[in-house]
């Protein structure tokens, strides 16, 4: 999970963001365990919505892919008008891939966030679960990394979360920060959606979407059928998705925030800034949805 090395040619990435304009898509932004996947979901059942990207850029950015492999796996899901493309904040980078990707936009991107301390405690807790999986830990470690996922305190695991293992780069917040602030920028149309509040009132939610987007509200985003979905997501990413994978719906939120001195230290230390990018973004653009 490094960051790419393949140098990106800006005139490459113009022509690239060119060619997606052409598929006047509704692009959705988020930092990594926002429930963005379920937004995806969601949207994609209206029907003026479709078909679904996944992550375009995670084989950019996990495999050291170049963009024209982005280009063809745009073209291989099918991008046409009314095209639902979803990514990452950290692994849509800070190139010139940025600037093309967000001048594509037809309709105002929709950007998801979450209280920072759910979603570093989701992406700690889903790395200790690779780690556990992968089989090479040593027998103590392994015992403690349990006992930190059971106990909900990962101090005394600290050292298995180290930048090699989770880079910090990896929480997309920073990322985020800089591309609201391209956003501002270019005077690119966007808003900001609270993924708990999604969560918790989905319909009020995806009605307000609707809206922003001037579709006409379909009761079908609420109803996923047998849950059965397949999106693309890279083979060792695919367990990240299971819950949202298995589920007919949007699932309500239920978990509680940890205190954040339970994270480790490096971790733990990054709460604070992360907070104030997310608070900054709901002030400046969040949407309002009534119910």
């Amino acid at each position: 999970m490094s960051e790419p090395t393949r140098p990106i040619d800006p005139a490459a990435a113009a022509a690239f963001g060119a060619r997606l304009k052409r598929s006047r898509p509704y692009l959705v932004l988020s930092p990594p365990r926002c429930a963005s996947t379920a937004m995806s979901r969601a949207l994609g059942r209206h029907p003026a919505i479709g078909p679904y990207i996944h992550e375009p850029f995670d084989r950019f950015w996990h495999h050291g892919q170049p963009l024209a492999d982005v280009e063809q796996r745009l073209k291989a899901g099918g991008v046409a008008p009314g095209a639902l493309v979803k990514e990452m904040t950290f692994q849509l980078g800070d190139g010139p891939q940025v600037a093309a990707f967000f001048e594509a936009v037809h309709h105002p991107i929709l950007v998801l966030v979450r209280a920072p301390i759910l979603t570093l405690e989701s992406r700690v807790r889903m790395v200790g679960r690779g780690l556990l999986d992968g089989g090479r830990l040593a027998a103590g470690d392994a015992a403690a990394l349990e006992a930190a996922l059971a106990e909900r305190d990962f101090r005394p695991v600290a050292h298995l979360f180290d930048e090699a293992v989770f880079p910090l780069r990896h929480t997309g917040w920073r990322d985020l920060e800089r591309h609201l602030a391209l956003l501002r920028g270019r005077g690119v149309p966007f808003f900001v959606v609270d993924a708990s509040r999604f969560r918790a009132a989905p319909e009020a939610t995806l009605r307000a979407i609707c809206a922003r987007w001037s579709l006409a509200w379909d009761p079908k985003m609420l109803d996923w059928g047998d849950g059965g979905f397949e999106f693309g997501a890279l083979p060792e990413q695919r367990p990240w998705y299971d819950r949202v994978v298995s589920s007919t719906g949007v699932l309500p939120p239920t978990e509680d925030a940890l205190p954040a001195e339970r994270l480790p230290p490096r971790l733990a230390a990054h709460v604070a800034e992360a907070e104030a990018i997310a608070a900054a973004a709901l002030a400046e653009a969040g949407l309002a949805a009534d119910g």
